[in-house]
């Protein structure tokens, strides 16, 4: 039987490397043989995954290891994208329970019920970052995401501002890089958005569907105020006017939102506390108690209409 101080120590320095998953032209290339790796996989020593594919120590890969298995399987150049990029990036909060990989025009490997393969066009996406596994770059990531539609540019976007993995600017000069996507004007709008200090799809939808559309002063965003430089939502600055938009759900945070209304009350700014449905599902009732609020700070406007105050 073989014994695992048998093993070459620069392949269990290249398993670990890969989360414990290697492929066989790696295995003979570390100067194992065919035979001998059949009785490594006798002994229990290696696990094997399927043709060609192999784990070690024996059992069950963790997750990246999943992924290394898909981009070895790519072959080269093969990477991460879409929301196994995300992850691994910190973007997205959840494993997705397929492994997407992109892999160079004209090599697409079949699909197994674990991962899937896509082609991806030359010059559309910048090369890979030295990231192990390899993936996408987190600005493509993001744009890779924004294509299933409206909400997702907006909750991609904003997020990946807001965790700081990101800029507007490198985002801006990745869209530019693309000829075609789809929603460019408004994945350009919400970029801009992202850069004036909207970090999250509630503020997004405060801006338009509560500030834009009915008229309202342009709040500044993410201003520090108080002895604790707390950072606040909106705040109109001239009518010492302060919103917090609070996207969390149930009573999470509520002693921190207190403790900070009590704050902005001392200082002698008036607080206006709203939540997702307030601002998606009455957003001209929240224009409408925002403007009467500034009206009473000395604002000399008067709220607009939108076409949901007109139906």
């Amino acid at each position: 039987m073989y014994h695992r101080h048998e093993v070459p120590p620069e392949l269990e320095r290249l398993a670990r490397a890969q989360s414990g998953v290697l492929v066989r032209t790696q295995i003979l290339g570390c100067g194992v043989s065919d035979n001998v790796l059949d009785r490594l996989v006798s002994a229990g020593l290696f696990g094997r995954i399927e043709r060609g594919l192999f784990a070690y120590p024996h059992g069950t890969p963790p997750w990246t290891g999943w992924v290394w298995a898909g981009v070895l399987m790519g072959g080269p150049h093969a990477r991460a994208g879409g929301m196994t990029a995300a992850r691994l990036q910190g973007l997205a909060d959840q494993q997705p329970q397929t492994i997407d990989i992109l892999t160079p025009a004209g090599t697409r490997p079949a699909a197994r019920n674990w991962v899937t393969f896509r082609e991806e066009r030359p010059g559309v996406r910048s090369i890979s970052t030295r990231t192990e596994p390899p993936c996408t770059r987190i600005e493509d990531t993001v744009l890779d995401l924004c294509t299933a539609g409206p909400a997702a540019a907006i909750e991609w976007i904003t997020a990946a501002i807001q965790r700081r993995l990101t800029s507007p600017e490198a985002l801006q000069r990745a869209l530019q890089r693309r000829r075609r996507i789809p929603n460019r004007r408004l994945i350009t709008g919400i970029i801009a958005d992202a850069a004036d200090g909207v970090h999250s799809s509630l503020e997004y939808h405060y801006r338009h569907a509560v500030e834009k559309a009915h008229s309202l002063p342009r709040g500044q965003r993410q201003q520090s105020r108080g002895a604790r430089r707390e950072f606040v939502d909106v705040l109109y600055a001239d009518y010492a006017l302060v919103v917090e938009l609070d996207g969390r759900l149930g009573h999470v945070g509520r002693l921190r939102d207190r403790r900070r209304d009590n704050v902005h009350t001392k200082t002698g700014s008036p607080s206006l506390r709203y939540g997702w449905t307030e601002v998606t599902q009455e957003s001209c009732e929240v224009a409408l108690e925002v403007a009467e609020v500034l009206i009473g700070q000395g604002w000399s406007g008067s709220p607009g209409h939108c076409p949901r105050c007109l139906r």
